[in-house]
């Protein structure tokens, strides 16, 4: 599907996860779609996505962004060479008109920058919040109202 798209060789074998231990309360875990080698040996992270239109008409999510961050990140953290970015692999449906022939699909490959000081950013801020005292339930929060719908469900 990809082939000529993309640079290095498959890594083989496949390490899909890597984890990383941030102090002796929490770690940080990441699993990979896909993983490539560069001819330097250095590991370039790889993400497969799904789309039901054309994702080039889109702005990138920041979702998809923070995950080249985060396997970066993480690679790095385990000692392994790593490039400083990764692919996201957009697959979505061909809108033609040659349905009786198969479900043509269209492959759309995004190279993104990845910055491992924003994933630790975003951890040292998660570990305040999972630190820090429960914030008292907001009215217009949806998550909050299914919280407390699900608890007087419960009884």
């Amino acid at each position: 599907m990809v082939e000529g798209q993309l640079p290095g060789q498959l890594q083989n074998p496949f390490q899909e996860k890597y984890f990383v231990r941030i102090n002796e309360e929490f770690g940080f875990l990441g699993k990979l779609d896909e993983c490539l080698v560069n001819e330097k040996g250095e590991l370039i992270p790889v993400d497969f996505k799904t789309a039901s239109s054309d994702p080039r008409e889109k702005e990138l999510l920041q979702a998809y962004e923070n995950q080249i961050d985060d396997y970066v990140f993480i690679i790095k953290k385990n000692n392994l060479k790593v490039t400083g970015y990764g692919y996201l692999v957009f697959v979505y449906p061909d809108h033609g008109k040659e349905l009786h022939n198969g479900f043509p699909m269209v492959i759309h490959v995004v190279k993104v920058k990845g910055d491992p000081k924003k994933t630790e950013a975003r951890i040292e801020n998660a570990m305040k919040v999972l630190k820090g005292k429960m914030p008292k339930a907001a009215d217009d929060c949806k998550f909050c109202k299914y919280r407390m719908d699900v608890r007087e469900l419960e009884g």
